[in-house]
C-alpha cells in the first residue's frame, strides 16, 4: 500500500500543483468535458482537497472565504460551513500512520474533518478509478476520540447512509469521483 506524505508542511510551504490531477489531455477528462463539463473541476477539487493542495489560487487556504475562483464551490463551500481551517477542528489524512478512518480501496484516498466537541465528522472521499465503485469505510473511534452513531448522510444531498458500528459503505461515481460524507 503506497501513502504520500506533504514534506514541505512541516516547514510550512503550502502544496500546490501546477497541473490539474485529472490531466487535461486525459482522453476521459476530454469525452467527459463534452457531456459533463462540471464533473472533471469536482474531480479536480477532490483529489486536492485529500492532498490538502492549495485549491486555487497562489495566496493559501480557501479561496472560497478570500472570494476568488474555486472550481467546485459548492464542495468547497461544505468543507470550509463544516469548519475546515479553524483552529477547533482536528484533520485526518489518509497517509496518517495511524489513520482514523480506513478504506476498503486503496483507490479512494481521503482527508477526515473533526469536530469533537459536536461529536461531528466529515469525511471527503476521492476516486481515483475510472469506474463506478463501492466502497466500505470504518471509523476509529477511538483514534477520533468520540463515536459518531446517530448516523451517516451524503453531505450534499442529505441522503441517509446506514451506519453500522463506525462502519458505512457508500457509492462513488466514476470516473474519478468525490463523495461528501457527514457524521454525527
Amino acid at each position: 500500500m503506497h501513502r504520500a506524505k506533504a514534506m514541505g508542511r512541516q516547514v510550512g510551504a503550502i502544496p500546490y500543483w501546477l497541473y490539474t490531477p485529472v490531466g487535461t489531455r486525459n482522453p476521459i477528462v476530454t469525452k467527459l468535458n463534452e457531456k459533463h463539463p462540471d464533473i472533471p473541476g469536482r474531480a479536480d477539487w477532490g483529489m486536492k482537497m485529500v492532498h490538502e493542495v492549495l485549491r486555487t489560487e497562489y495566496t493559501g487556504g480557501s479561496s472560497l472565504i478570500k472570494n476568488a475562483r474555486v472550481d467546485a464551490p459548492d464542495l468547497e463551500k461544505i468543507v470550509v460551513d463544516f469548519g475546515y481551517a479553524k483552529p477547533d477542528t482536528i484533520v485526518y489524512n489518509y497517509w496518517d500512520e495511524r489513520p482514523a478512518v480506513w478504506v476498503e480501496n486503496d483507490a479512494v484516498k481521503w482527508i477526515a474533518l473533526a469536530r469533537p466537541q459536536e461529536k461531528m465528522l466529515l469525511v471527503v472521499l476521492q476516486s481515483w478509478a475510472t469506474n463506478d465503485t463501492t466502497v466500505k469505510v470504518t471509523l476509529d473511534e477511538k483514534g477520533l476520540g468520540f463515536s459518531p452513531d446517530a448516523g451517516a448522510q451524503n453531505a450534499e444531498t442529505g441522503t441517509k447512509l446506514p451506519l453500522n458500528r463506525g462502519m458505512f459503505s457508500v457509492e462513488i461515481p466514476g470516473p474519478y469521483g468525490v463523495r461528501l460524507v457527514t457524521i454525527r
